[in-house]
């Protein structure tokens, strides 16, 4: 007997039109513990993809790390037995998924630089039916997590990726991206939704 879904209908719409959806409550605190359990071994033992965006006179923490899952057995956990690919396959309505990559961010209190206003997709160059899931593990307030742009995955149009060091943008060889808008002038580009996390 096939399981249940976890998403609802009206969340897969939106997710289809808006290419954003807030899931509210879509993991239990078990696996909340096990991706908080992942990111502090992933921090005690940073792999050879970690970067420290953490400006000089920064008095916070800012830091990321990428495909930490096959050194971090927690992460391995969360990524295979958690509902997170089946979250995305009911989402894309795919029947299976592939994982592209895990990522973890920390910005602690007093950090002064934050991720620049971007698209996903030019920082993995692929092509295709794809989502990223975000989740948060601690509190965060309205204006420090995630603000998106409903909508922009229907533009068609492909934004130089910035470094989130606050350096300006990466390299365009091949001048392939445009220069990022001013996305601060929100009302000029779509609905936006500024969300507030719990984890």
């Amino acid at each position: 007997m096939p399981a249940s879904p976890l998403t609802t209908r009206e969340q897969r719409d939106s997710f289809e039109k808006d290419g954003v959806v807030c899931l509210r409550g879509a993991f239990d605190p078990r696996w909340l513990a096990v991706a908080s359990d992942a990111i502090d071994q992933g921090m005690a033992n940073p792999g050879p993809m970690f970067v420290d965006y953490s400006a000089e006179t920064n008095p916070g923490t800012y830091c990321t790390d990428f495909w930490i899952w096959q050194q971090v057995p927690a992460m391995r956990d969360f990524i295979f037995e958690s509902p997170a690919a089946r979250i995305a396959g009911e989402l894309m309505d795919v029947p299976s998924v592939m994982l592209v990559t895990d990522n973890w961010l920390v910005r602690k209190a007093g950090a002064v630089n934050r991720a620049p206003w971007h698209h996903d997709a030019p920082y993995f160059d692929l092509d295709g039916t794809w989502c990223v899931l975000w989740m948060a593990l601690e509190p965060v307030a309205r204006g420090e997590g995630v603000t998106v742009l409903k909508g922009s995955h229907t533009w068609n149009r492909h934004f130089m990726p910035e470094s989130f060091a606050g350096t300006g943008p990466k390299a365009d060889p091949h001048g392939i991206y445009e220069r990022t808008p001013d996305f601060s002038r929100l009302s000029e580009y779509g609905d936006r939704d500024d969300y507030t996390h719990q984890p």
